[in-house]
This record gives structure tokens, sequence and C-alpha cells, in this order.
């Protein structure tokens, strides 16, 4: 062989080795988009959960809706193992909170920032839905952010305030960073993706 063509086989060989590290990252920033993109339904899907689940019990008084609503509160802060049902590229059966796993999962600190105000507008939410469930739960008013109309009783307060005008923007006010974050989410990972195309396209 010629020094011209064992060059040229080495510049293949080189050019080759960069396609297939391109290609592997390719793959590698849309399955971290995929998991993100699921990580994230997770979380919202939950909060309206657990709206549905304090309407129940104050409606029903039943245990198992405060149980349930109490259990997705645990794992989704890490206190307890993720359940069976969360989508199995997910880790069920894992302790580990949604926010730890988002980072795991390669989240941006932007990024972050955007599902952590969502997860503090939904804990303001939570300080609602227990005062509301405590006060059916006890037969009596309980103490918290809300406060309780003239002639109220424990049950009509906890419906009202699960369903008033300001409960209702506060849980419109958390799908705003959500969408926020699939936007800002998509920009990244598409930009990245497109990045390394051309370096595909130049080679």
């Amino acid at each position: 062989l010629s020094v011209f063509t064992i060059f040229i086989l080495c510049v293949s060989f080189f050019f080759l080795l960069l396609i297939q590290r391109n290609i592997r990252q390719i793959e590698r920033v849309s399955k971290q988009k995929e998991l993100l993109i699921l990580e994230t339904n997770e979380l919202a899907n939950t909060s309206s959960d657990l709206t549905r689940l304090v309407r129940l019990f104050v409606a029903t008084k039943d245990q198992k809706y405060l149980n349930e609503y109490e259990n997705i509160l645990s794992w989704r802060e890490g206190r307890s193992p993720r359940p069976d049902t969360v989508n199995k590229l997910l880790f069920p059966n894992r302790k580990i909170s949604s926010e730890n796993l988002l980072k795991e999962l390669g989240a941006h600190e932007d990024e972050l920032k955007l599902l952590q105000e969502a997860v503090l507008l939904s804990s303001s939410l939570v300080a609602i839905e227990r005062q509301a469930m405590k006060s059916v739960e006890n037969n009596s008013i309980a103490v918290g952010n809300a406060f309780p109309l003239q002639d109220e009783n424990p049950f009509q307060f906890a419906l009202r305030i699960i369903n008033d005008d300001a409960y209702h923007r506060e849980t419109e006010k958390i799908s705003v960073p959500f969408k926020a974050f699939f936007k800002k989410l998509s920009e990244r990972t598409n930009a990245e993706v497109e990045e390394m195309a051309k370096t595909l396209k130049v080679s």
C-alpha cells in the first residue's frame, strides 16, 4: 500500500469513528429528552391527582383517598419508594425524590429552576388541601392560610377552599412553569442534535 492510500484509510477511519460518536451522542440526547419529558409529565399528572383526591376525600370522608394523597406526596419527595405504577423507564420501587431524579436524568440548572417553581406552587396548594381535609376529618375548621366565612361549617369551608376562584388560579399557575420547561428543554436538545447533525454532514 502506498503512503497516500494509508493516509486515506486513516482519515476514513477517523471520520467513521467521529460519525459513530456523534450518532451515539444524538441517541443519548434524544433518550435524555424522552425521560425528562416523561418525568415532568409525571409531576404534572400527580399534581392533578392530588386535586382529584382531596376533592374525593372532602366529598366522601373515605380514608383511602387521604391515604392515596399522602402516598403520592411521600414518594414524590423521596420519603418512600416510587410505586410500580410509574413508567418502567422511571425507576419504579426506587426511593428518590422527583427533583433528584430530574437532576440524575440530566436536567440543566435553568430547567430545574422552572420545575422547582412548579413544585413550590404545588406545595402552596398542598397547604390549602391539607387544611380542607383536616377540617372535614376533625369536623372542625382547621387553622391555615384560608379563613371561614360567617356561619360556614367545616364541610362548607373545605368544599369552598378547594373549588373557589383562588384555588383555580393557583392550579392554573402550576401549568406555566411546566410549559416553559418543555419549551426550554426542546430548544436545548434540538440545538444539541442540530449541532451534532452538522458535524455528520461535514463528515
